[in-house]
């Protein structure tokens, strides 16, 4: 083991200690492809201190790219990567895909080791290892490691406004920082990677739900291109009404597209371009797959009148991820979450309670994405397809 690094291992408390297999392979290999990412970052609402941001990245090419986590490097006036060696880089943000959540930095480094695709998707049952990059006591860069086991390979969640299906899920203790940490198998192949976690209210237990490898790989070619990927966004609230046909509109964020748009509290959504809409699940994922700045013909019905509204889709203000990066300084961010805040950012409808969610998501993220907004500008540049 290489001098100043240090290894924490936890072990799952939900599986049986003789079923476990040996790890030193992935355990090794995870020294060598998980690095800290760490950004400084400006609190949301105007000049302050900046406080400093660590989460886990780990390296997707043998050229110095690294994944991490979206949300710990947007909005950050610096960033940096550090490997538990102690090499130490410069990074860039390079491109995001905003729907899993993950960003692709570009560094420095040269000649870097990358994980190799698992052969074989895992079956449920089987065990596997989740890494996450932090720091000794003493300072330095450091890589724990968790042995989980792997309870579903279908897993159907909904992580920060997202719906996903097919997501792996591990059974271990979410860990602050683990966001876009890399889930191993014993021989230290990649077998997917992080996107969010779930905690019960006991805060017992818990499950991290991961993106396979198969599913990344789409996303991280496009990353390595520099293309990066927003998420549709329209900006309401819908829910199935008993013994009627389509979705009601519970409720319209003020200033979306959907309320520029025309939609009303009390209107129901029969179909959109023409397809007929059952459920919120089968929305959700027609509009978060739309690009924005398409637009959408909404069939509703406002009271007995059938009315086609036309909006125009938006990007999303969200980043996606249950697991908060660490902070080297605390800074308070209750008042991003009043929930009198401005009345230009409020909600109108009948029922409120059913779209609480929506308001604090896109509240607690809105000056952040307004930084987000100028890095896409620089990123995309005049006459960009990305």
């Amino acid at each position: 083991m290489a001098a100043g690094f240090c290894l924490v291992t936890f072990v799952a408390a939900s599986a049986s200690e003789g079923m476990r297999p040996d790890f030193r392979a992935a355990v090794q290999k995870a020294r060598e492809c998980v690095v800290l990412v760490e950004s400084r970052v400006r609190a949301p609402g105007g000049p302050g201190p900046e406080y400093v941001m660590v989460n886990t990245g780990f390296f997707a090419t043998g050229e110095g790219h690294v994944l991490t986590s979206l949300l710990a490097v947007s909005g950050s006036t610096r960033i940096r990567v550090e490997r538990a060696g102690g090499d130490v880089a410069q990074a860039q943000l390079w491109a995001l895909d905003q729907r899993s959540g993950l960003a692709l930095l570009r560094t420095g480094l040269e000649h870097t080791v990358s994980f190799e695709p698992s052969k074989e998707a895992p079956e449920p049952g089987a065990w596997v290892l989740t890494a996450c990059a932090g720091r000794c006591p003493e300072g330095e860069a450091d890589v724990a490691v968790a042995p989980g086991v792997l309870s579903s390979s279908q897993a159907c969640v909904k992580l920060s406004g997202v719906r996903w299906d097919g997501l792996l899920r591990v059974e271990l203790p979410p860990r602050t920082g683990l966001a876009s940490g890399p889930v191993l198998d014993h021989g230290g192949h990649l077998v997917g990677v992080v996107l969010g976690a779930r905690t019960p209210p006991d805060a017992s237990g818990g499950g991290c739900f991961a993106l396979p490898a198969k599913a990344l790989d789409p996303i991280l070619a496009d990353l390595i291109q520099g293309r990066s990927r927003r998420v549709g966004w329209l900006g309401l609230a819908v829910a199935c009404s008993p013994g009627m046909e389509g979705l009601t509109v519970r409720g319209v964020l003020s200033g979306s597209p959907a309320h520029a748009g025309g939609v009303r509290p009390g209107d129901v959504l029969l179909a959109m371009d023409g397809d007929v809409i059952r459920t919120p699940g089968v929305f959700e994922a027609k509009v978060s797959r739309m690009a924005p700045g398409a637009r959408v013909e909404l069939q509703v019905l406002r009271g007995q009148e059938l009315k086609t509204v036309s909006v125009e889709v938006g990007a999303r203000p969200l980043l996606i991820s249950s697991m908060s990066p660490r902070t080297r300084r605390e800074v308070s961010w209750s008042g991003l979450l009043s929930p009198t805040g401005p009345a230009d950012f409020g909600l109108y409808g009948t029922d409120q309670g059913l779209v609480w969610e929506l308001r604090l998501e896109n509240w607690e993220l809105r000056q952040r994405i307004d930084e987000l907004e100028q890095r896409l500008e620089l990123l995309e540049g005049p006459g960009s397809d990305r």
